[in-house]
C-alpha cells in the first residue's frame, strides 16, 4: 500500500526495496567486505531515502541515489577509523572462505573477487559497480561523485592492478 506522501512524491519506498535491495546490498559488501557492516551500509541508505524520498524527483535516480549514499557513508566511516582507530578481537576473522568448487569458472570469479578485495578502494569502487552492478560509467560518476574521465582512470588502473594481481605480476 503506498503512503500519501510516497504517492506525491513519485516514490514507492517498497518498491525501491524489492527492486534495488540486492544490488545495493551488494555494492556494501564489495565495499566493506563485512555482511554485517554491508548490512548496516546499506540499512542507512535505506533509512535515509525514507527520509528524504520528496527531495527525489525522477524516481529513476534511486538506484544511483541508494548507491551514492552508500558510497558516502563509507568513505565517512574509512575516515573516521583512520581518525579513531578501532581494535576488536575476532576469532573468526579470515575463517570466511568461499567454497571451492568443481567448476573452473566459480574458482575464477572467487579468485577475481578475492583480488578484488585487494585494491586500494578508490579503485575496488568504480570495479565494483561496473562489473558486479552493470553500472555505466555516467552511473559510476554520479555514485562516487567524481568527473567521468577520474572514473574511466581509475578504472583502467584497477583493471591493470586485477591483471598483474591474478597473473602473479605484482610489482
Amino acid at each position: 500500500m503506498k503512503t500519501p506522501a510516497a504517492v506525491r512524491s513519485g516514490i514507492d519506498l517498497e518498491e525501491a526495496v524489492r527492486e534495488h535491495y540486492k544490488t545495493v546490498y551488494r555494492f556494501a559488501l564489495h565495499l566493506a567486505k563485512r555482511p554485517e557492516d554491508a548490512a548496516d551500509l546499506t540499512q542507512y541508505a535505506y533509512e535515509r531515502l525514507a527520509r528524504k524520498h520528496r527531495d527525489i524527483q525522477d524516481p529513476s535516480k534511486v538506484k544511483a541515489w541508494l548507491n551514492s549514499t552508500v558510497y558516502r557513508k563509507f568513505i565517512d566511516q574509512k575516515r573516521r577509523l583512520t581518525r579513531f582507530p578501532e581494535v576488536e578481537f575476532d576469532e573468526e576473522i579470515g575463517n570466511h572462505e568461499a567454497p571451492v568448487s568443481d567448476s573452473g569458472n566459480r574458482i575464477d570469479a572467487a579468485a577475481a573477487v578475492a583480488a578484488l578485495n585487494e585494491l586500494e578502494d578508490d579503485l575496488r569502487a568504480p570495479l565494483s559497480l561496473f562489473y558486479l552492478e552493470s553500472s555505466t560509467y555516467k552511473e559510476i560518476a554520479t555514485i562516487l561523485g567524481l568527473p567521468i574521465g577520474t572514473v574511466m582512470s581509475r578504472l583502467y588502473r584497477g583493471k591493470e592492478k586485477l591483471y598483474q594481481h591474478l597473473t602473479g605480476q605484482l610489482s
